[in-house]
């Protein structure tokens, strides 16, 4: 992907106006979908022009930030990028509004707009959750807690593999369990021989 296939919008957290974090979120293309793909946490913007640019607080007379571990662990991405991600459509509409802006890009930034503005919820299909339950019942049958091993191997927070484990066993491919209690592993066919 070339540096101009991405798109890059900022915001102020957890006030919009003081900060003192800011906040920029990077979309770019992923299958076929324009998607989060970095995100940029720092206590300072640039000021000045050109090659006179230099890195102040956000705020005149305030001071950088320590961005701690507890910082990164208090930031709410997923709201972060959903507001950024809403900025870079409204950004695209406004360009698009511009009427100096040539009849091609301007149809070219309001489907951008459009396709900023649709869902970004992910919709899985019978086979996501089918390996849902092979990687689920493998570990369970290893003695490893399975909802962890779903997780990791699939790269999804602990949260989502949870609502994945529990679709699953809507779907039948799970057997039933005790609440909060790991199992519910369809039995296998016994073996002959």
């Amino acid at each position: 992907m070339a540096s101009r296939d991405i798109a890059s919008v900022s915001s102020r957290w957890p006030d919009t106006i003081q900060g003192p974090w800011h906040i920029t979120s990077h979309f770019g293309i992923v299958n076929g979908r324009r998607e989060c793909v970095g995100l940029d946490v720092r206590s300072f913007k640039e000021a000045g022009e050109g090659e006179g640019k230099r890195k102040v607080p956000l705020r005149p007379g305030a001071s950088y930030q320590v961005v701690t571990a507890s910082v990164i662990r208090s930031l709410p991405v997923a709201t972060l990028v959903r507001s950024n991600r809403q900025g870079l459509a409204d950004i695209a509409a406004h360009v698009a509004a511009d009427p100096a802006t040539s009849a091609e890009n301007r149809e070219m930034l309001t489907e951008r707009a459009a396709e900023l503005r649709s869902s970004t919820r992910r919709l899985y299909d019978a086979e996501h959750f089918a390996q849902v339950a092979a990687i689920y019942s493998k570990a369970w049958e290893a003695g490893d807690a399975p909802t962890r091993a779903v997780a990791e191997q699939m790269k999804a927070t602990r949260s989502a593999a949870a609502k994945w484990v529990a679709r699953a066993r809507q779907l039948g491919m799970l057997g039933k369990t005790d609440q909060r209690v790991a199992g519910g592993v369809s039995p296998r066919p016994p073996k002959r021989g």
